[in-house]
């Protein structure tokens, strides 16, 4: 079979038959003879197949064995086949060579603590079975032995236990790079796995697919002194989803921390931020959805206050964050009357906007004012206040509330990394838990700048592991037989080419005057035909429903082809506020809500920040992001990586 050289498929052999539109994609067939280059074959149902190619089945006794390269036959069947063996035996993980597959088993295993951890640490990685300890304990080592930076590169779709993975690394290394015995955790230790249910609650959330769903990418680097000892740690995150405040699927939730917060709070501070009920709040009650089976928010908002304790964040600041939700909650709830073409707040939600603008200790009527206008320049005249149209108050509402939970998030992680500051660093472990490959029946810009993502950590992956072995065997002279692979530069080129790239269209389309998502995406086609890797939609199977060349653009993908629909791609790209509104939130009387937005007041001279026609101030959210990630690639091809890939079962 030209599938598997050398081999060639006799009567009675058994062999895996690919189906590709079933959901086995392989089936486990009998040889009933080989005629004309056809093989004919048959499964256990007697269900007959006739097909140009098969793949050999290797002996039972290789069931289930611990890596995969041990396997006689190592192709895509008896790869995945061994894989469901040991999965099925709740052995969930499986190396192949160095690299660690890991199957979400949707269960508690007794597999994990401070036993675990002593039979791993200090074992070569073929001494125990396979564990997600003895990647990390091979990532300690390699760190102790060569005196090189390492990075663990956790990958895998939303569901496949990429958190948990990271948790389970991070706790092995407090335990091994403790100063106490092993197994230990001293308080700078805690401190640092204490950012995991800080993190998590303001960063994750509920989606149909995961039920604590990792709703931004995260770069943790572990510190170690020269004597190999945690000292430290730097976090650094990327493309918060903030959308998900305002605007959540059925069946979805908001971030964490609202549903802790309402569900465990002390009465006083729920009288004081007046949060009665969640089906009271616009941002939480729109999806039908306020509740986890089997996740205790109240008891969950304990353990974020415990960890916010623990990074140093005392009891008055940690109301201040806690006051600051509950205003973003009731100015989700200031509506803007239809009547006209201009905006204005009156009734229920003059109230709301009332609440709120108590809760961040600003004038109620600056507040509704600013919502509800916008100061514009034109040319060397001198500025004018124009009435925003209801929808252009509330896309400014939103705009308000995005940009302040983006900026409490970032502060958040500034803290955690001033109470875990690295002292007498030498070297460092970083751990990269970033979102996986997304198609949704729906896919914007925060699924482009994912994706786009991980076609980068592909190519890095494709580079570390494919080429540069290769590059070695040829170097030494060794006999192998060369593995092609396709290199996904042509499609990072389509996002990241300077004029002609996605990104770049997007962005000067932001600056342009009146710039649309439907010009944006016209110019895309225009720009990029003829490009093999960009299409436009088309109704079929993939696509669920009709759109134009005007309303989404096709990528093809490593991973397979995705359907972006760009409505609100340039709102989306934009992460800025108008001026008015953020020299507002510096007039608060409150020194926490000023201290939180005092470095975004200092920023109308950054370099990252343009100017439109009108005035208008824009960030490029595209723009930080790429000069995050070429950062953060350019620290992972400076380390040794290790690799992790979580799967989610079907």
């Amino acid at each position: 079979s030209p599938e598997m050289p050398g081999y060639s498929p006799s009567k009675g052999d058994k062999v895996w038959v690919e189906l590709p539109d079933s959901d086995e994609c392989y089936a486990l067939c009998t040889v009933k003879d080989v005629h004309d280059g056809k093989v004919h074959c048959f499964n256990e149902a007697y269900q007959q197949f006739t097909v140009d190619h098969v793949f050999p089945v290797n002996p039972s006794s290789m069931d289930g064995v611990q890596d995969n390269t041990e396997l006689m036959y190592l192709q895509d069947p008896s790869l995945l086949h061994n894989v469901r063996v040991r999965y099925l035996r709740d052995e969930i993980y499986t190396f192949t060579a160095y690299i660690l597959i890991a199957v979400n088993p949707y269960k508690s295993l007794n597999i994990y603590g401070d036993e675990a951890i002593k039979k791993y640490a200090g074992q070569s990685i073929n001494k125990q079975p396979p564990h997600v300890y003895a990647l990390a304990e091979r990532a300690y080592r390699s760190m102790k032995g060569s005196k090189r930076n390492q990075s663990i590169v956790v990958s895998g779709e939303s569901g496949a236990g990429k958190t948990e993975t990271c948790k389970h690394i991070m706790r092995f290394m407090a335990a091994v790079g403790g100063n106490g015995p092993l197994g230990t955790i001293d308080t700078l230790e805690q401190k640092v796995l204490d950012a995991n249910p800080l993190l998590e609650a303001f960063g994750n959330a509920k989606t149909l697919r995961n039920n604590n769903s990792s709703r931004f990418g995260k770069f943790t680097e572990l510190q170690f002194n020269k004597d190999n000892h945690l000292c430290g740690a730097a976090i650094e995150t990327y493309l918060l989803e903030k959308s998900r405040l305002v605007q959540q699927a059925k069946g979805e939730r908001n971030f964490h921390i609202f549903y802790q917060l309402m569900a465990g709070a002390a009465a006083p501070l729920k009288a004081k931020a007046q949060l009665t009920s969640m089906a009271s709040f616009a941002y939480l009650s729109q999806s039908g959805c306020d509740s986890i089976e089997g996740v205790d928010d109240a008891r969950d908002f304990k353990q974020v206050t415990k960890a916010m304790t623990d990074l140093e964040i005392n009891a008055e600041t940690q109301e201040a964050v806690f006051t600051m939700l509950a205003a973003l909650l009731h100015l989700g709830n200031v509506a803007f009357s239809a009547d006209s073409s201009d905006a204005a707040v009156s009734g229920a939600a003059s109230k709301s906007a009332g609440v709120a603008a108590d809760l961040l200790g600003l004038a109620a009527a600056n507040l509704t004012s600013r919502m509800v206008t916008r100061v514009m320049k034109v040319g060397g005249a001198e500025p004018i206040s124009i009435t925003l149209s209801g929808q252009d108050a509330t896309y400014a509402r939103d705009a308000l509330t995005k940009f302040m939970y983006g900026e409490l998030f970032s502060y958040l992680v500034a803290q955690i990394n001033k109470a875990v500051p690295a002292e007498g660093a030498a070297r460092s472990i970083g751990i990269l838990d970033i979102s996986g490959f997304e198609i949704f029946e729906v896919n914007s810009f925060e699924q482009f700048c994912i994706n786009f993502a991980n076609e980068k950590i592909q190519q890095y992956f494709n580079r570390q592991i494919l080429q540069q072995e290769q590059e070695i065997y040829e170097l030494e002279g060794l006999r192998y037989r060369k593995v092609e692979y396709a290199d996904n530069q042509d499609i990072i080129e389509l996002a990241e080419e300077k004029r002609r790239g996605i990104f770049a269209i997007l962005n000067e389309e932001c600056l342009i005057p009146k710039g649309s998502d439907r010009s944006f995406t016209l110019k895309v086609h225009t720009n990029q035909a003829g490009n093999k890797f960009l299409s436009k939609p088309a109704f079929g199977k993939k696509v669920k429903k009709r759109l134009g060349e005007e309303e989404a653009f096709v990528v093809r993908h490593f991973a397979g082809e995705v359907t972006y629909e760009t409505q609100r791609f340039l709102d989306k790209n934009n992460d800025t506020i108008h001026d008015e509104l953020l020299a507002l939130l510096g007039e608060s009387t409150h020194p926490f809500v000023r201290s939180v937005f005092a470095s975004q007041a200092q920023q109308n001279g950054d370099e990252d920040v343009s100017y439109g026609p009108q005035g208008g101030r824009f960030k490029s959210v595209s723009t930080r992001f790429n000069t995050q990630l070429t950062a953060l690639m350019a620290k992972l091809y400076s380390t040794t990586s290790h690799f992790i890939r979580c799967i989610k079962p079907n």
